[in-house]
């Protein structure tokens, strides 16, 4: 958790552009590359793409399979990461839809804990052999260019590193110190949630720097980006409640619920176009899907209740398949003549 004067001074860096830090008695100053620049860098980057294609470089399209056949990965990692994502969103759900619960809280964030882990695992397991790719040696070449051009000695205001003359010790020192300040995603939300940031940024907006879009740093756009997000929430007909925004795993819970809500509504109402008022009323419709993403939509579309019905049923009946069974034995069946008999004992 990031302190009031912490999030103060990120604030000031972002806007301004610019990295300043101390090593090794020295304080450096770290600029946003210009357009210029980046085209430029671009440039280096497709040059030594081209020239190095052929050589004994992976492409890193081939990585996951040398980590599958080296013993890395597995051969299912794909399916694995995308049932570790899917279940992730639930137990967000969960969370955001349990948030007042307390003991319930601590349960569902033990295991949103636990499931991030395990995909962070995977990610791990996917990029362990990058630095064999072509791509990471090009985009080593090309942040080189980068960095070597926009770090300055800030007394001073020269250059770090003379034009086509790097120290690689000193480079990668201070590559390292570089990283030690990288803000997290988390901290770039808790920015975009403080009093100081959106003070400036409900005065000001999109005009709080002076430069064209295309002259903004990476931090700077991260940042924007983040805080437009928390005003389109904000303005949402069913915004939640404060706290629930202030938690980044309860808020992506209610995200991802407002999604499929929207999503389920929207297969709804297609349904319904496609049905006269006489199918529209009946108490079941069968639709046939054409692929195994459509069952999963058709299914989404009816209740719980629904579900267990139909999960009664086909249990029953596949428990009775040597029988002939007649509609009013189904259990749902008997379970609304029986409904309907204790409502009309009630109104004699």
């Amino acid at each position: 958790m990031l302190t009031n004067k912490a999030v103060e001074s990120l604030v000031h860096r972002i806007l301004s552009g610019r990295l300043i830090f101390e090593y090794f008695d020295k304080i450096f100053e770290l600029k946003k590359p210009s357009l210029d620049l980046k085209i430029k860098a671009d440039l280096i980057y497709q040059q030594s793409y081209e020239s190095n294609l052929y050589d004994s470089f992976w492409l890193i399209e081939d990585i996951p399979s040398l980590a599958i056949d080296i013993g890395i990965l597995d051969i299912s990692y794909k399916d694995n990461i995308k049932n570790i994502e899917k279940k992730l969103d639930i137990q967000k759900m969960d969370l955001y839809k349990e948030f007042s619960n307390q003991s319930q809280r601590k349960k569902n964030k033990t295991k949103i804990a636990q499931s991030k882990r395990n995909l962070n695992e995977e990610y791990n397991k996917i990029h362990y052999l990058d630095y064999l790719s072509l791509e990471h040696y090009c985009d080593k070449i090309k942040n080189e260019f980068l960095i070597s051009n926009t770090l300055y000695y800030f007394d001073t205001g020269e250059l770090v590193f003379c034009p086509g003359f790097i120290d690689y010790n000193m480079f990668n020192s201070l590559i390292v110190k570089i990283s030690e300040h990288i803000i997290t995603i988390e901290n770039y939300k808790q920015i975009a949630r403080h009093e100081y940031w959106k003070n400036l940024w409900s005065n000001n907006k999109f005009n709080i720097l002076s430069e064209g879009v295309n002259e903004w740093s990476d931090e700077q756009k991260t940042l924007f980006n983040i805080a437009a997000m928390y005003d389109r929430i904000a303005e949402h007909p069913e915004c939640p409640p404060q706290e629930i925004i202030e938690d980044d795993d309860a808020l992506d819970g209610w995200m991802i619920f407002q999604k499929e809500k929207n999503n389920k509504e929207k297969r709804q109402k297609g349904v319904d176009n496609m049905l006269s008022d006489k199918i529209r009323n009946s108490s079941e419709i069968f639709l046939v899907p054409s692929n195994k993403e459509e069952i999963s939509e058709i299914q989404d579309l009816n209740s719980f209740e629904s579900r267990q019905r139909s999960i009664q049923k086909f249990n029953y009946i596949a428990a009775n398949k040597d029988k002939n069974i007649e509609e009013i034995q189904l259990p749902d069946v008997k379970a609304k003549i029986q409904q309907e008999l204790l409502d009309k004992g009630r109104k004699k």
